[in-house]
């Protein structure tokens, strides 16, 4: 299985995924898009501490570049942890050579 058929809803599993730090761009339908500000297509707007979703909604959970800003790595962590489903998948992605962070919010 890779990473469209389980981070994109091709599985034919049921439940949601989310998309923390999506930016304004949808990946596909089903997909719960959330960032810190309110862009096109942001379904949810949080800063991702405190998940404003109930324990184990999600079977899946997409990170890009989001994990450098976070100040709380663990509490973070632990959240995504909490919002999984109990065999649900996360994709995460940190930058290792980045041209430009945001200053002073790279942890």
């Amino acid at each position: 299985m890779g990473f469209d058929d389980l981070f994109l809803g091709n599985t034919g599993r049921e439940g949601l995924i989310l998309n923390m730090g999506s930016g304004s761009t949808r990946r596909a339908e089903g997909i719960v898009d959330s960032d810190i500000e309110h862009l096109q297509n942001v379904d949810i707007v949080t800063d991702g501490p405190c998940l404003p979703f109930s324990s184990g909604v999600f079977y899946a959970v997409i990170s890009e570049a989001v994990i450098e800003h976070v100040k709380d790595l663990g509490f973070f962590m632990n959240e995504l942890r909490r919002v999984l489903k109990k065999d649900g998948a996360v994709f995460i992605v940190a930058p290792f050579v980045h041209h430009f962070n945001a200053y002073p919010n790279d942890f």
